[in-house]
C-alpha cells in the first residue's frame, strides 16, 4: 500500500498542481524506504496528538526490558481509563499472559492492556516512563512527549518526522510476528 501510495506521488509529483494531492491528515510524511529521501510533507515537524500509536512505544519499551511474554498478568482496577473513562478492554480481573496484553494493545488497540503492561513494568510506571524518555532520547526523537502507555491523553505528542523514526525502530520480531500474524489472512 505504501508503495502503491509512493508510486501515485512520485507519478504526481512532476505535474502541475501535486501539492493539491487530497490528504485529510494535518500533518504527512511519506519517506521512500530504500533511499530515506523524504517525497512529501505537510507539517511534518509539528507536534500533535499521536492517540493509540502510543501504544507502539509501549510495546517496544516493554519488550526492551526483556519480561517472560508468558508471565501471567492480572488486568486491575488501576488499568482502568480515567482519562476519557472508556469501557471497552480485556476485562478488570481477567488473568492473560504479557505476549496476549501485546497483541491486544497492538491490535486491538486496548487500553487495559497498554495500562497492565506499563503498570507491570519492572519498577511500575514510575520506571516506564523514566524507560520511555529514555527511548525517546536513543531514538533522537525532539518532539515527542509521552505521558501515559494508552495514548488516551492529549498531552501524548509527537510529529510526523520523529514517528517516522519510531516507526523504522520498531522492527522487533515480536512486534513483527504479532502484527502479521493478525494482518495475513
Amino acid at each position: 500500500m505504501l508503495k502503491t501510495l509512493a508510486a501515485v506521488l512520485l507519478m504526481s509529483l512532476g505535474t502541475p498542481g501535486w501539492t493539491a494531492v487530497p490528504f485529510a491528515s494535518r500533518h504527512v510524511l511519506v519517506v521512500d524506504d530504500a533511499s530515506g529521501a523524504v517525497l512529501l510533507e505537510k507539517d511534518s515537524r509539528v507536534a500533535a496528538p499521536i492517540a493509540s500509536l502510543t501504544k507502539l512505544m509501549t510495546a517496544m519499551v516493554v519488550l526492551d526490558a526483556r519480561q517472560d511474554p508468558d508471565e501471567h498478568v492480572r488486568i486491575d482496577e488501576a488499568d482502568r481509563d480515567t482519562i476519557k473513562h472508556t469501557r471497552h478492554g480485556v476485562a478488570i480481573g481477567a488473568v492473560v499472559t504479557r505476549s496476549e496484553l501485546l497483541a491486544l494493545a497492538l491490535m486491538a488497540s486496548d487500553n487495559h492492556a497498554a495500562a497492565a503492561l506499563a503498570r507491570t513494568y519492572p519498577g511500575g510506571m514510575s520506571a516506564f516512563l523514566d524507560a520511555v524518555r529514555a527511548k525517546c532520547l536513543a531514538l533522537g526523537l525532539t518532539q515527542t512527549v509521552i505521558e501515559e502507555p494508552t495514548g488516551l491523553s492529549a498531552n501524548n505528542l509527537s510529529s510526523a518526522v520523529d514517528w517516522s523514526l519510531v516507526v523504522t525502530a520498531a522492527a522487533y520480531n515480536d512486534i513483527e510476528r504479532i502484527t502479521s500474524r493478525y494482518t495475513k489472512r
